[in-house]
């Protein structure tokens, strides 16, 4: 199920002749230009960026991400677009501090985008 997003927007006017209206519309907002992708985090605990997440302003029909170390090597996978990666790996241990490559994969209105970038794991 794919669900709809949609803006609101409401303008008032007021006119110089005692008379005044309002203009109300809904839009569906660009989905994609508004994609939210941070470029570090750190897993400390600390209750400050300790996942790394994908903001979707709207949802995504298909989602996938995979997550390599600096050698390639799959470490983390995901089909949820609500996923928060916590700098574990698929077996439950810690990863390094550094850089990791992602692989993002989506689908909005049967329009398939993909994604590939860097994020830094801080502790």
């Amino acid at each position: 199920m794919v669900l709809k997003c949609l803006t609101t927007f409401l303008f008032s006017f007021a006119l110089l002749t005692g008379f005044s209206s309002q203009l109300h519309l809904e839009g569906e907002p660009n989905c994609l230009d508004s994609l939210a992708i941070p470029n570090a985090f750190s897993p400390n605990a600390d209750g400050n960026s300790d996942v790394f997440a994908i903001h979707f302003p709207c949802p995504p029909e298909k989602f996938s991400i995979n997550i390599y170390n600096r050698w390639g090597e799959l470490i983390y996978a995901s089909e949820d677009p609500s996923f928060g990666w916590n700098g574990l790996s698929t077996e439950g241990q810690e990863v390094p501090v550094g850089a990791y490559v992602y692989k993002l994969q989506y689908t909005y209105h049967g329009k398939e985008e993909e994604i590939n970038g860097n994020v830094v794991l801080l502790r």
